[in-house]
C-alpha cells in the first residue's frame, strides 16, 4: 500500500486530474488506499473537483469513468452535508 501525507495526496490529485498518463491511475489508487487518513474536508474537495471536471468535459472518456468511480467512493465516506456536487 502507498501511504502519503493527506496534503500530498491532494497536490498529486490536482496534478493528475485530466492527464492521460500512468500518474492518474497511480494517484487514484493512492487516494483510495489512504481514504481513512484523509480529513473529511480533503475527501469532499477531491470529490467536488472531480465532479466539476466531469461536468466541464475536462476528462477523457477513457479516464472519466475511473475518476467518477473515485468520486463516488469518496462521497460514500462523507456526511450528506459535505457532498456538494451531487452524485
Amino acid at each position: 500500500m502507498i501511504t502519503a501525507d493527506p496534503a500530498i495526496l491532494v497536490y498529486a490529485f490536482r496534478y493528475a486530474l485530466g492527464r492521460l498518463t500512468y500518474a492518474a491511475s497511480d494517484v487514484r489508487h493512492a487516494v483510495e488506499a489512504n481514504l481513512d487518513r484523509m480529513p473529511e474536508r480533503d475527501r469532499a474537495l477531491v470529490a467536488d473537483e472531480i465532479r466539476i471536471a466531469l461536468r466541464e468535459g475536462r476528462l477523457s472518456a477513457a479516464e472519466g469513468d475511473e475518476w467518477a468511480a473515485l468520486a463516488e467512493r469518496l462521497e460514500a465516506t462523507l456526511p450528506p452535508a459535505l457532498v456538494r456536487s451531487g452524485r
